[in-house]
């Protein structure tokens, strides 16, 4: 979460708040309760164009 915050330059809270939207829309995806792990859906790579080769 430290990592997302230091990138968008936003608070704590907020960024929990974002994180867990992302989640909720189906981009961002965790292991834990906690959002600390987190890795980009294929929705989310859809969105950017990232190819599935590049996994």
């Amino acid at each position: 979460m430290k990592d997302v915050q230091g990138w968008i330059g936003i608070s704590s809270s907020a960024t929990g708040t974002l994180v867990r939207q992302l989640i909720t829309e189906g981009y961002l995806e965790t292991n834990s309760k906690r959002p600390v792990s987190l890795k980009a859906t294929e929705k989310a790579k859809q969105l950017f164009g990232v190819s599935h080769e590049n996994n």
